[in-house]
């Protein structure tokens, strides 16, 4: 039942909660090239042109989106500025509330209930990997073998069958697991795609 409950979630995502990522990201990215016109003005030097603002742009959504994989300190951050306001995601609190609502709803009808949301969740994709790491049979290795190889986290012989290429699970699903420096997230987090 993981499986299906991850569809689940990743349906929920996509139809409640992608936008309100995307809104925080553009208010971020406007952030950012605002800090970073400011700036310059401060320094005394010509206008940001429109390919530097586009380059600070897509850094900007680019380091937002890692942050979902890698970001202890801003996990941090986050959990406390999510229990100072008596709202941590899983907590006895929203359990209690939940089944309030729930003996509710049943008496009022079926209507989908879509639950809160925080855009932008420090490692949120993070906690759906360390779900997925516990599957013992995965499909499709070839997209894990790809992103160990364009992420430079490991090398053929270290995650292939000796004398092939082919990917077994049992070496990098460790590498899932861990969370420390030599954890894949980290190596998300340190890939840099600009030039």
């Amino acid at each position: 039942m993981p499986i299906l409950n991850n569809i689940e979630w990743e349906k929920k995502y996509k139809e409640h909660f992608e936008k309100q990522d995307a809104e925080e990201i553009v208010v971020n990215q406007d952030k950012d090239v605002q800090d970073a016109a400011d700036e310059r003005m401060a320094r005394g030097d010509e206008e940001m042109n429109d390919v530097e603002k586009e380059l600070l742009m897509k850094k900007t959504k680019y380091d937002c989106l890692v942050r979902q994989f890698w970001a202890p300190e801003r996990r941090a951050e986050w959990l406390a500025r999510m229990e100072k306001a008596g709202s941590i995601p899983g907590s006895a609190q929203d359990n209690r509330a939940a089944s309030a609502i729930s003996s509710v709803k049943e008496s009022i009808g079926d209507k989908e209930e879509i639950p809160k949301y925080s855009p932008l969740v420090p490692e949120m994709w993070k906690e759906r990997m360390l779900e997925f790491s516990n599957l013992h049979v995965v499909k499709f290795l070839r997209i894990f073998q790809s992103a160990m190889y364009l992420l430079k986290f490991k090398t053929r012989e270290e995650v292939c069958e000796r004398g092939t290429n082919l990917l077994i699970w049992k070496k990098i699903k460790p590498y899932f697991q861990i969370e420390n420096d030599d954890s894949f997230y980290k190596a998300i987090s340190t890939y840099q795609p600009f030039g």
